[in-house]
């Protein structure tokens, strides 16, 4: 049934199944063009649903016979002294809109019933499933009309596509059909036109009868291309669902990282560690004084770990009553650890063992 306690513009809020929602994109007279009005009820929409616990899928698909002609830029036109800035500014808060979708903790599927192209098939990258009727065309023709892409169309395409693919299709360009979309993997089904809007609302009162938290979680999991590496998932996935507070790292992120912060090689830091200065002379640590057995660093061991086998055959400051104990504030609170115990060792050289 409606949502009567918003009031929408070129948008439509409906609920024809128990936990999914159904937003319409309605501006049939201009193919369903992203308008101002649209925009506006498009955040608002986002925003009650983010709120409705009861919501366990959405779906998204368009009035007539398109899905998305894009954005309306009409407006650059009839700005022709805008500076860079404020079209930037503009912009920004634009794609920033549309793309509120991806705030939605539930599974989201675009249902592209027709056309969907620019900005309205950055839209249906942002959903997590994307069904194509029957004879649907795909496309971001965005250079073909002298613009940057936009939308996160940089970033969505490639997520979806793979990286030669996206390629193709935004140096060239090309809009494709709903046979080659599925090819491509653009889309995971194409439907006839008959039975269309009924089967991505069965799929999502599907979705909406499995469990909501493990729904959640497994949509977080896959987010921006999923987990760094295999270990990770595995640390994230045996994780108690209570405990996830943090979506995981995904590879994108973490590829960022490693390009913004280099590390030198496994090599250079065993290196590092082999090379490290002989320690000062004195006595050699007893059995209860080391924390484990005298290791030598080896390939394979993790930094930290090696660091570890050099710092515990390293001599120990002893107080042999004549001089005063070296460092106190170093030796009054250290502790080790030996065969399962806590050892304590005071600024006169004495042990105190504990579990």
């Amino acid at each position: 049934m409606p949502n009567d306690r918003l009031s929408l513009t070129h948008l439509r809020l409906e609920r024809p199944r128990d936990g999914v929602a159904l937003l319409t994109l309605d501006n049939p007279d201009q193919r369903n063009a992203m308008s101002d009005e649209m925009t506006s009820s498009w955040v608002a929409a986002v925003d009650e649903l983010a709120a409705d616990r009861s919501v366990r899928a959405v779906v998204v698909t368009g009035e007539g016979s398109a899905f998305c002609s894009g954005g309306n830029t009409s407006w650059i036109a009839s700005e022709p002294d805008a500076s860079v800035d404020h079209l930037r500014t503009r912009m920004i808060a634009f794609y920033r809109a549309w793309l509120s979708i991806r705030r939605l903790e539930v599974p989201t599927i675009a249902a592209v019933n027709g056309a969907a192209i620019g900005a309205g098939l950055c839209l249906a990258l942002a959903c997590d499933i994307r069904y194509a009727a029957a004879g649907a065309k795909l496309g971001a023709p965005f250079v073909k009309l002298g613009m940057h892409p936009g939308m996160a169309a940089t970033y969505l395409l490639p997520n979806v596509v793979g990286e030669a693919h996206a390629r193709e299709l935004l140096l060239t360009g090309r809009v494709v059909d709903a046979d080659e979309a599925l090819r491509l993997g653009l889309v995971s089904r194409v439907v006839e036109r008959e039975s269309f809007l009924e089967d991505a609302l069965d799929t999502a009162e599907g979705i909406a009868a499995t469990a909501p938290i493990a729904s959640k979680l497994t949509k977080l999991a896959l987010r921006d291309g999923g987990h760094a590496d295999v270990e990770a998932c595995l640390q994230w996935e045996a994780m108690p669902s209570r405990s996830r507070s943090r979506p995981p790292t995904s590879r994108r992120a973490s590829g960022r990282r490693r390009a913004s912060a280099p590390r030198s090689s496994p090599a250079a830091e065993h290196r590092r560690v082999e090379e490290a200065p002989a320690p000062a002379t004195g006595h050699l640590p007893s059995p209860c004084e080391c924390p484990t057995p005298a290791r030598r660093p080896r390939l394979g061991m993790t930094l930290g770990a090696a660091r570890g086998a050099v710092n515990a055959t390293r001599p120990q400051p002893v107080d042999n009553g004549v001089d005063k104990p070296v460092d106190e504030r170093r030796h009054r609170w250290r502790t080790r650890r030996h065969h399962g115990r806590r050892l304590w060792t005071t600024p006169g050289g004495e042990t105190a063992a504990t579990r």
